[in-house]
């Protein structure tokens, strides 16, 4: 398979994975709409330590270069940021995200997921 096909196959992945994120998103934001009204603090909390499944990484894709680049990744750990300021690159944040995203879309492709 070429570079080409196979970089387009993980596009295809990525913008699957923002649709299955957009729906967790509004999924919790109604739940969370929902508890400003009956003050349930223990399920609000429950909403806020499942957070890190929504916020764990954020990643820049440029259509027209054909581009992806992982720019924060945040678990129960902490946060990890490639551009911590503007003009600024963490080169070992960057360098270590970059290879995390390559074998996570990797895992997923070799899983069955394809493109609807």
């Amino acid at each position: 398979m070429s570079r080409h096909m196979y970089f387009h196959r993980e596009i295809d992945q990525l913008k699957k994975m923002i649709l299955q994120q957009g729906t967790l998103v509004e999924d919790r934001l109604r739940r969370a709409c929902t508890l400003l009204e009956t003050r349930d603090e223990a399920q609000a909390q429950a909403i806020m330590v499942a957070d890190w499944e929504i916020d764990d990484m954020e990643i820049r894709v440029d259509h027209g270069k054909k581009f992806a680049e992982p720019l924060t990744y945040q678990d129960q750990k902490g946060r990890k940021v490639v551009y911590p300021e503007p003009g600024k690159v963490n080169l070992t944040v960057k360098n270590e995200l970059v290879t995390y995203l390559d074998q996570w879309l990797t895992e997923m492709i070799n899983d069955g997921y394809r493109r609807n």
